[in-house]
């Protein structure tokens, strides 16, 4: 299944939770203004959070969790190398996202080789971006899911699974959670705020200490954040919109 199929497999069962009224009006997802891609990735998200014991919740995760495996192969070059397949061709190293492991993945799985492996993997799930920020946090588990089972195989929801729990588990802490949204240090964090490194360093350790008022701000950074960059890629597909017209009229 590519990234195409599976997106329009989500939606078509987003389509029938709300057709039969699984999926409340009021938690309707609006992807008006979103990435097609991005916008199935959320559907998924609530959809799994939300109503995972709906019948058909469990028809969508089982076609997801059989037409979507990563298969860890072996190569015949040598022992210890490997590739990892995925709809039915070998998946790129991403070497241009971070370069860990040169040679790629191997059966012995390294701290090196984990790294690689966990962020090739993750940008074909949720996407390059996100891959970046969690990939390091979840290589151990993404190298234990494909490789601690008799066929040496995991699948896209289950890769999906390992990425949302901690994603979860972040965000109960809001300062680690909008420091790794932002890709921004707790000292830059504490400036941005107003208060004292010391007293962002204490809310990271303890979260149960931050302030509600606190908490506010920090979702408020966060949706800020989300709309500058919602708005940087509306402005990108305006000039390649332009750029393509200039590029018309002057062929015409």
């Amino acid at each position: 299944m590519n990234k195409d199929d599976k997106s329009g497999v989500i939606l078509k069962y987003l389509d029938i939770l709300q057709n039969n009224g699984a999926f409340p009006d009021d938690e309707y997802l609006d992807n008006k203004d979103e990435d097609f891609d991005d916008f199935c990735q959320r559907a998924l998200e609530e959809i799994i959070l939300k109503y995972s014991d709906n019948k058909y919740s469990k028809e969508l995760f089982i076609r997801l969790k059989y037409d979507s495996i990563f298969k860890m192969v072996p190569t015949k070059y040598t022992g210890n190398l490997a590739e990892v397949e995925y709809s039915g061709e070998f998946i790129p190293y991403r070497l241009d996202l971070a370069d860990h492991s040169p040679m790629g993945f191997a059966v012995s799985m390294g701290n090196s080789s984990q790294n690689q492996l966990s962020l090739a993997i993750l940008s074909i799930v949720v996407g390059d971006k996100e891959a970046l920020k969690y990939y390091q946090d979840l290589s151990s588990s993404i190298a234990k899911a494909i490789t601690h089972n008799r066929k040496q195989q995991t699948t896209y929801l289950e890769i999906y699974k390992l990425y949302l729990e901690l994603k979860r588990e972040k965000m109960k802490n809001m300062v680690k959670y909008v420091c790794s949204e932002l890709n921004i240090t707790q000292r830059a964090l504490s400036e941005e705020i107003g208060v004292s490194e010391g007293t962002v360093n204490r809310w990271s350790a303890k979260p149960d200490e931050i302030p509600l008022q606190t908490q506010k701000t920090l979702k408020l950074i966060l949706e800020n954040f989300k709309l500058k960059d919602n708005q940087e890629k509306l402005l990108k597909a305006i000039s390649l919109i332009e750029e393509v017209k200039n590029t018309q009229n002057s062929s015409n």
